[in-house]
């Protein structure tokens, strides 16, 4: 992830932040602070105060390299255009005249446009300018709807998911809140408190428990910003970026959020680590039966390595195993392998079952990285044997070993303000063996659940 957008109903940040960013060549697209409305530009006092907001912020801006875009407004010509507004928008004549004067006055450099989405005489099109995506979501859609989506740059899109309980007990100021309480309704910041529970259902399950809600929301979440984001890096170089609504929260709150409001990584920020690495390896949802091995290649150097296709039940019984050479430009996109699984034509992969009951999973033979894999359908249809991991503990080390598949394993302490962890909210294949490191100030005792598994505890002793 390279790119962070500073959305228009926030703040400019401060210094530091923008310091930071130079540093670590973060790039920055920035608006100004109007947003999803009009504004009154027809009243000079305001349009003064406009004046004085510009001449302030573009200077200090302006020294920062990690500054690449302005942009005057969030939706607003959008919204304007969705509502089929009969008159010109009130605000037209500050983004499209005003500022950009302004601007061409103080003497920036920076590449403005008036609004986002922009391009095309349709705002919001997929073939010109940016798009926001918000036919996932807001129209209850499934998020495997991601894949029509052709824009040249995505530059918004998103589902919720619910915080750590932790967050939702503090915030909520009640130990015993459960689903369908008004305390959690309100904690809920979108308008409607079912949509999410809607798509929970379509794609994962139903949850009986707040607690099961919480990790459901997170492994909805997560699951559908990869395929999402997958899909639009594939695309490159037509589309040129992805960025996800949104890292960080302002208060806490169930949100889009990725990062919740007391600095708690939600199962989406793990998840962002491995589908936003230089080098992706990916794998496309064709059809049912029908998967592509992707490598994407965002690095500056060539990359060459042999990818591991293996096909397996959940209980770990393999049917097909390859390895596929290959080698992939900076800036490519390559498939480097089809496979085609179950029905009665050549070439595929026969399998004695249901394609419910396996996983294909790839991964690079030489370089280090997270194994890729893919069901054959929505999880809520899926047959999940039972796991039971077998965990070891090391000095500041946890080794967890699945001996069948095992989705979205979560390590839960009993304070995440007092541990770091190297990684959370993975897949284990049948075998397969991950070692966690972590940081811990003080001895907790730390649960470990996965979707299809039994609930384990540990206690762990400080290390930090």
């Amino acid at each position: 992830m390279n790119l962070l957008i500073l959305w228009g109903g926030g703040i400019y940040e401060r210094e530091h932040f923008y310091e930071i960013c130079d540093r670590k060549g973060i790039l920055l697209w920035q608006y100004f602070m109007f947003a999803c409305g009009e504004y009154p530009d027809f009243d000079a006092s305001f349009q003064k105060n406009v004046e004085e907001e510009i001449r302030t912020v573009v200077p200090r801006l302006d020294n920062h390299p990690s500054v690449i875009f302005y942009i005057g407004n969030v939706e607003g010509e959008m919204i304007c255009q969705k509502i089929h507004l009969g008159r010109p928008m009130y605000g037209k004549m500050l983004f499209e005249r005003f500022i950009p004067e302004l601007l061409k006055e103080l003497g920036t450099d920076r590449p403005y446009e008036s609004s986002s989405p922009f391009g095309g005489t349709l705002v919001n099109s997929m073939t010109q300018g940016d798009r926001h995506n918000w036919d996932v979501w807001f129209s209850g859609i499934p998020y495997q709807d991601y894949r029509f989506d052709h824009t040249t740059f995505a530059s918004e899109f998103g589902l919720h998911a619910a915080p750590a309980l932790e967050t939702i007990r503090k915030y909520t100021q009640k130990e015993d809140i459960s689903l369908g309480d008004y305390a959690y309704d309100y904690f809920n910041r979108d308008g409607n408190p079912s949509l999410l529970m809607h798509y929970i259902k379509q794609h994962i399950g139903e949850p009986r428990t707040l607690e099961e809600y919480v990790e459901m929301s997170m492994l909805l979440q997560a699951e559908a910003l990869k395929y999402g984001c997958e899909h639009y890096r594939r695309g490159y170089p037509y589309c040129g970026g992805a960025a996800i609504w949104q890292l960080n929260d302002c208060c806490g709150c169930q949100s889009w959020s990725m990062i919740d409001y007391d600095l708690i990584p939600k199962a989406s920020y793990y998840y962002a680590r491995r589908f936003f690495r230089p080098v992706m390896l990916s794998i496309h949802e064709v059809s049912e039966n029908e998967r592509e091995i992707v490598v994407v290649n965002n690095s500056m150097e060539t990359f060459s390595d042999d990818a591991l296709v293996v096909i397996q039940d959940l209980r770990g019984n393999t049917v097909f195993e390859k390895e596929i050479p290959f080698c992939v430009k900076p800036g490519e996109v390559k498939v480097v392998h089809h496979v085609t699984v179950g029905g009665r034509f050549s070439p595929n992969v026969s399998i004695p079952n249901r394609l419910r009951h396996y996983v294909l999973s790839t991964g690079f033979r030489e370089h280090e990285g997270y194994l890729e894999n893919s069901l054959f359908g929505e999880l809520k249809d899926l047959c999940f044997p039972l796991s039971k991991i077998h965990i070891e503990q090391r000095k500041g080390t946890i080794l967890l070993t699945a001996s069948v598949y095992t989705k979205f394993v979560e390590l839960i302490p009993a304070s995440f303000k007092h541990i770091v962890l190297e990684d959370n909210y993975f897949d284990l294949l049948p075998g397969q063996q991950r070692t966690l490191q972590y940081n811990c100030s003080e001895d907790q005792d730390i649960t470990i659940k996965a979707f299809n598994g039994t609930v384990q505890k540990i206690r762990i002793k400080a290390n930090a």
